[in-house]
């Protein structure tokens, strides 16, 4: 009877101690979902660049990310150009440079327009192909998936 009741005592003990380190434990933020301070590459190509005097100097038109630390390193900015962009000339600004507006809606860097005139033009580098939009589609769409509604 006594080591009936030992070993109940330690069973019971043991479970205590294993139910109280899942407890503990603090839940974060589960993988896949968002945080609400992401910013999608998406809204940034094609968002307004301004100088600190909140004039339009251009438009990002390209990020180029680095991969082996899996950040932007640097935005590409169209700049000038008139009707059809003619004239544009894309100029790499360096990401840390680059601050969102305090209204939103765009971003701010401390050069004029003078400044990015001025500076060397940027260029695709060879073989580095554009992948948005003109990759070749390795799997069927959603919709002809099986078991997919393509939403």
């Amino acid at each position: 009877m006594r080591r009936l009741i030992f070993a109940a005592t330690v069973f019971s003990i043991v479970g205590l101690l294993l139910t109280t380190g899942a407890l503990a434990q603090t839940a974060g933020t589960p993988t896949g979902q968002m945080t609400g301070n992401e910013w999608f590459a998406s809204r940034l190509i094609g968002a307004d660049i301004k100088n600190q005097q909140g004039e339009d100097i251009g438009e990002i038109e390209e990020l180029v990310i680095d991969p082996q630390e899996a950040k932007i390193k640097q935005v590409v900015v169209s700049t000038g150009g008139g009707m059809l962009g003619i004239g544009a000339k894309s100029v790499a600004i360096p990401w840390n440079q680059v601050k969102p507006a305090p209204e939103g809606g765009g971003f701010i860097v401390a050069m004029s327009q003078e400044e990015l005139k001025n500076a060397p033009s940027w260029e695709r580098p060879a073989g580095a192909g554009r992948t948005t939009g003109t990759r070749e589609r390795t799997s069927p769409p959603p919709s002809e998936r099986p078991g997919t509604t393509g939403r």
